[in-house]
């Protein structure tokens, strides 16, 4: 038997009821759409954490955020924890991840296990912010550009396009 394709996006700070297909009544997310006609759907879930770090540290771990420990007291996911991404390697999955988000990273363990992890800069007012681990969010000025969303798409379709190779910083520019 062949093993599933698993994918799984995660948009921190997401809102369902901005989402087509969990009942919005505009078509903002017509792709995610497309993939929840032929996948499940989820209707009660509720974060285990108010923040990136322990909300991610429970989804990879499985654990809540009592029995990890990631949060405000512990920026890191501790090592004896395993991740899903960990997990899934040794069973043999190939494991990539892309994330814009320095809470999301190999600074923070969240993004141990990853074969492949790509952490993409992005704008922050007017400077790019390459190597970072938190930034503080501004407020959007009229014509600012992409903060990292489209940026982040933009790159993971290029790795899938590449056939799932390694790709360079340069070619998703």
């Amino acid at each position: 038997m062949d093993r599933p394709h698993i994918v799984l996006i995660l948009m921190d700070t997401q809102r369902a009821d901005n989402i087509s297909c969990y009942g919005y009544s505009k078509k903002t997310t017509p792709n995610i759409d497309k993939i929840a006609d032929e996948g499940a759907i989820f209707f009660n879930n509720i974060t285990p954490g108010v923040w990136t770090l322990p909300s991610h540290a429970s989804l990879f771990t499985g654990r809540y955020v009592s029995g990890h420990g990631a949060d405000a007291n512990c920026e890191v996911l501790p090592v004896e924890f395993p991740t899903m991404a960990e997990i899934l390697g040794k069973l043999g999955y190939q494991t990539v991840g892309f994330s814009n988000n320095g809470w999301v990273s190999r600074k923070t363990g969240i993004a141990r296990g990853f074969q492949e992890f790509y952490l993409i800069s992005r704008e922050v007012g007017k400077e790019e912010i390459v190597e970072w681990f938190y930034v503080e969010e501004g407020f959007k000025e009229v014509g600012e550009r992409d903060k990292g969303s489209l940026k982040t798409v933009n790159v993971t379709i290029s790795w899938l396009k590449k056939g799932g190779t390694t790709i360079s910083p340069s070619s998703y520019l």
